[in-house]
């Protein structure tokens, strides 16, 4: 048992651990991963539903929710917003509402006799005061924190969440987002005939359901009570709260009434309708634990945190490298983490950064105040090198703009796309605000039109020398003109035959790759050459600047070269590499085996992910072989050939 919130003494407030059976969840645990991408690639799961949702950051949801806000606030729409928690969301959950949606989405009914059979009978041992009790058999109950319990819940939601946008698309009441020239019927661009109907959002057992008046909301409302109850959902009204933007007073109060199913011994009691007082919130929308586009509320958070962080104390002063290590790792590591989902002013950021100036000020006993530019500046320069939070903002604020933009979820990216149509046709006399002529505009007058994060991304793309600029493109993603670009300067480089093709008896189509550091023992932030080789029919070796690169990269990058210059010859070929991991990760690829997950924590991420893609373009076959053998086999000697020129190169 371990305490989880509030009153110590209060036994909901503690949770157990359940240990199972390593042999028993590896099925489940692959059913899972096997689903989700199933899942995914089939759109099973609503786009508004980030529960296991693929490639869906907690970020998007709130971002898409401010888009949702300042759309009210251009238009003067009438919104409201109801926030609804399950009670004991895992522990009521009925497994018949996973079958019920294996049913309805047409899945194989192996999947529900496999999930049956792992929870049915399930021998449980309890620990007491008095050590371990007898067993007791469990069956039917979905388990919290087992493999499939969130897949669960968020299939048995899907069924609920179209319902309710099905009875949505014929309500008056129901939310659709356009542009502004869209609802003056003068549309001129392609976004303005984009449309947005975001009836309802969902994060595992949290939820809000959108409506522009109260009679369509409390109808909403209703018909989800009644879904949720079939599978064992009762909703936690004491969590329970309504947000109105732009309301009418009349319409104002302290609570208001919303209906609810009536329950009597355990069924519904039809045609009778309970009435629950929920707490109304003006002006505002709260979701996961996060005040939306206010970055007022998220600065006092954070300034509350880093002035009550206490460090730990010693018998001596405290040295400046362990000071940096804790504020690396401890305040940084949870700023960032709140900043990620709603980034603050730039004035605010600068404010933080002094606020952990002063505390680290007072810990060292220096003379003199700590100047935030040179405790921030890196070693390199003379700094202590201490983390950034007005740094890490600004790239949490302008990323962030960018991702919203080019989001490949459909809904997320629409609403974006509206609302920078607004911004540009209605608010910025038709100028793009997101390259150098829109940057020199007054991007301040807009701030309640549009959302906080985009405000501050813009004032701090204008402020960078160059300044920076968000380009427009018809493609999904910004860095589709970047890597197509890329490509085409291999294949030039490799036609200027500055190296001869190997003289080994490849026949045209074996190839060999390598990469090369110098030196050898290079750390993170050293000065270092890393070069990539490929050799074979063509030779070519680059140089990969930056100081962050190492080793991985240029063995990672020979193994792109290799693809490239594969794709120009038509007939099946081979390349040998000596890095077993990136060879193994190659052969995952071909197993049909979703490396999304890995990726997201994996080094050199983004050269993989480039790799990905150009496998899923070419028919290469990539083979493993040893590196510095004596040995006269030929995929031996053509490695001998690229260790030689990525060493060459060095010199």
């Amino acid at each position: 048992m371990f305490h989880k919130r509030n009153l110590r003494i209060d036994l909901t407030n503690w949770r157990g651990i359940m240990l199972s059976n390593f042999l028993a969840n590896s099925p489940m645990t692959w059913l899972t991963h096997r689903l989700t991408t199933y899942a995914t690639r089939k759109g099973l799961i609503p786009e508004t539903q980030v529960a296991t949702q693929r490639g869906v950051q907690t970020r998007d949801v709130i971002s898409y929710l401010a888009g949702i806000k300042r759309f009210a606030q251009r238009n003067n729409q009438e919104l409201y917003a109801l926030q609804r928690d399950q009670m004991k969301g895992f522990d009521y959950l009925s497994p018949q509402g996973f079958y019920d949606a294996i049913q309805a989405y047409g899945l194989p009914a192996e999947i529900q006799a496999l999930d049956f059979a792992a929870q049915h009978n399930t021998k449980v041992f309890i620990r007491t005061a008095f050590g371990m009790a007898g067993p007791i058999y469990v069956s039917g109950v979905t388990k919290q924190g087992g493999p499939m319990s969130p897949l669960k819940s968020t299939l048995t939601t899907t069924m609920g969440h179209r319902y309710l946008n099905d009875i949505a698309t014929e309500e008056e009441g129901t939310l659709r987002i356009k542009t502004l020239n869209a609802k003056k019927n003068s549309p001129h661009t392609p976004e303005d005939l984009m449309m947005v109907q975001p009836t309802m959002v969902e994060a595992m057992d949290d939820s809000i359901i959108f409506a522009t008046n109260l009679s369509t909301l409390r109808r909403f409302y209703l018909e989800m009570e009644r879904f949720q109850f079939s599978y064992g959902w009762l909703t936690q009204w004491a969590k329970t709260i309504l947000y109105a933007l732009n309301a009418p007073e009349a319409n104002i109060r302290e609570k208001t009434l919303m209906p609810s199913i009536t329950v009597e011994e355990g069924r519904i009691v039809e045609g009778t309708v309970t009435l629950h007082s929920v707490p109304m919130k003006v002006g505002e929308i709260t979701f996961l634990k996060t005040e939306v586009d206010d970055t007022g509320s998220r600065f006092t958070e954070l300034k509350h945190y880093i002035d009550n962080f206490n460090f730990p104390k010693f018998t001596s002063r405290t040295p400046v490298t362990l000071l940096r290590k804790i504020v690396s790792q401890c305040l940084i590591s949870r700023t960032r983490a709140l900043l990620s989902l709603q980034p603050v002013k730039h004035t605010e950021a600068g404010l933080l950064d002094k606020a952990i100036a002063n505390k680290i000020h007072k810990l060292t006993g220096f003379p003199y105040q700590h100047n935030t530019d040179i405790m921030t500046l890196s070693l390199s320069c003379f700094g202590l090198d201490f983390p950034s939070i007005t740094r890490i903002n600004a790239c949490i604020a302008i990323e962030g703009l960018a991702r919203d933009l080019n989001h490949h979820i459909d809904t997320y990216r629409k609403l974006a796309r509206i609302t920078l149509n607004d911004w540009t046709c209605q608010l910025n006399r038709c100028v793009y605000p997101l390259d150098n002529i829109g940057l020199a505009r007054n991007f301040t007058r807009h701030l309640g039109s549009i959302p906080a994060e985009w405000i501050i991304a813009q004032k701090l793309m204008s402020e960078l020398k160059p300044r920076l600029e968000l380009r427009r493109t018809n493609q999904n993603h910004i860095l589709q003109e970047r890597k197509t670009n890329a490509e085409s300067l291999i294949k030039a480089f490799a036609n200027l035959k500055q190296y001869p093709p190997s003289h080994r008896e490849h026949e045209g189509k074996i190839w060999a790759s390598d990469g090369s550091m110098y030196p050898a023992n290079s750390g993170l932030l050293d000065r270092k050459t890393v070069v990539a080789a490929i050799t074979g029919p063509a030779t070519l070796v680059l140089k990969l600047y930056g100081r962050n690169s190492n080793i991985l990269h240029g063995e990672v990058m020979g193994l792109i070269m290799g693809h490239i210059l594969s794709s120009q010859i038509g007939v099946q070929q081979k390349l040998y590499s000596d890095h077993l991991n990136s060879v193994r990760f190659i052969s995952d690829l071909d197993s049909n085996i979703d490396q999304s997950a890995s990726l997201r924590s994996k080094n050199g991420r983004s050269y993989y992910r480039w790799l990905q893609d150009l496998r899923s373009r070419t028919n290469l076959q990539v083979l493993y072989t040893k590196a510095h053998t004596d040995g006269q086999s030929l995929e031996a000697l053509l490695n001998d050939d690229a260790d030689h020129y990525a060493a060459d190169a060095q010199r």
